[in-house]
């Protein structure tokens, strides 16, 4: 069975914590990063297939991170989450799913 990779990127603890367990109790593989700086370096070790990401956090923005991902090849699936209605902002930036905070946990896994 191939177990999909997820990256878990939010400054709020609670929020990361949620998601990554959710995540964990499905089955899959999640690291987790308090930051967009953060995040590049583990992009840069390893190979995910999912990227999932907040909007508002110190420094770069979750937007300006899927932008930098998504413009090399081989790029994880991208997912923007926050706090505000920006999907037409994520989708710009390269996103493929967008859930504005609070979201439904049943049909945010039902995109994976």
């Amino acid at each position: 069975m191939i177990r999909a990779k997820f990256l878990v990127v939010d400054d709020d603890p609670d929020n990361r914590e949620v998601v990554a367990s959710v995540l964990r109790d499905k089955g899959f593989e999640v690291d987790e990063a308090l930051c967009a700086q953060d995040a590049l370096t583990l992009l840069g070790q390893v190979e995910y297939d999912v990227l999932i990401t907040d909007v508002d956090m110190p420094g770069m923005s979750g937007l300006e991170l899927v932008r930098l991902v998504r413009a090399k090849p081989e790029s994880p699936y991208a997912v923007v989450m926050s706090g505000r209605a920006m999907a037409q902002l994520a989708a710009a930036a390269g996103a493929e799913e967008f859930f504005e905070k609070p979201f439904d946990l049943e049909e945010f896994l039902a995109v994976f």
